[in-house]
């Protein structure tokens, strides 16, 4: 199922900075923020009111909302498919059978999130705002911790690693590649110094979303018998100008 690199037992894995949103979809953003400020549904199936602050992690583009998972998605989500009413009802749309092929993911960003509710360097969900099945939830992307807090920071100390997945129904249409661009805009709009992200060889079709948004392939590491390839945003920048120094 996996599209992107989210390595280990967590997923893994140039925007182009300013590009344009059309005006629908931002209004269309401002409405489901909307939705999401006055009333959520866990996966207990009891309604919660959600905090002003969750209402805004929405990061809008010209087809998709990537939308910050809260605490009753993710713990829906690693329950598995017994929890899709639930989690239907709370995200609004469709959630198709292979959503919960990540059960072991979500339950790991489910406990950090329980351990950090404030932060938004987690997973988003992907929800497809395009022709043809509004709102379903079609893949997710994110972050493996706050800045400086992930295992490859030898390539970015301060920065933040990231990771990707479309499911499979919804790949060869550029989702991946814009919701990558989007977010590594976001994060370097809130002044993180560097993003990376680590990629498996066989994984083709990653590598060619990270060479579109702007990454480079700086290194190959072996983790737990596995090669990694490790890709790091340099923004068409060559790729030693940017590695950290000693």
């Amino acid at each position: 199922m996996q599209q992107g690199p989210f390595r280990r037992q967590l997923p893994r894995n140039g925007p182009t900075r300013g590009a344009s949103v059309p005006q629908e979809a931002c209004d269309d953003d401002l409405k489901y923020r909307s939705r999401l400020g006055s009333r959520s549904v866990a996966a207990d199936g009891h309604a919660h009111h959600m905090t002003p602050t969750d209402a805004a992690l929405v990061v809008p583009t010209a087809r998709l909302a990537l939308v910050c998972l809260d605490l009753d998605l993710l713990t829906g989500s690693a329950r598995g498919p017994g929890a899709r009413a639930a989690i239907e009802a709370r995200w609004g749309g469709p959630v198709g059978d292979a959503w919960f092929h990540d059960m072991d993911h979500f339950a790991i960003f489910r406990d950090r999130l329980a351990a950090d509710p404030s932060t938004t360097w987690l997973m988003r969900g992907i929800r497809w705002r395009g022709a043809g099945d509004p709102e379903a939830l079609v893949g997710h992307v994110g972050f493996h911790g706050a800045p400086g807090d992930h295992d490859l920071s030898a390539w970015t100390p301060v920065g933040v690693e990231m990771g990707w997945t479309v499911l499979p129904a919804w790949r060869g249409r550029g989702i991946a590649t814009e919701a990558v661009a989007a977010l590594v805009a976001w994060a370097l709009e809130q002044g993180v110094s560097g993003v990376v992200a680590g990629i498996d060889p066989a994984n083709l079709a990653s590598q060619r979303v990270a060479e579109r948004v702007g990454f480079h392939r700086v290194a190959a590491v072996d983790d737990d018998d596995e090669r990694e390839d490790i890709w790091l945003y340099t923004g068409g920048v060559p790729a030693g100008e940017v590695l950290p120094h000693e």
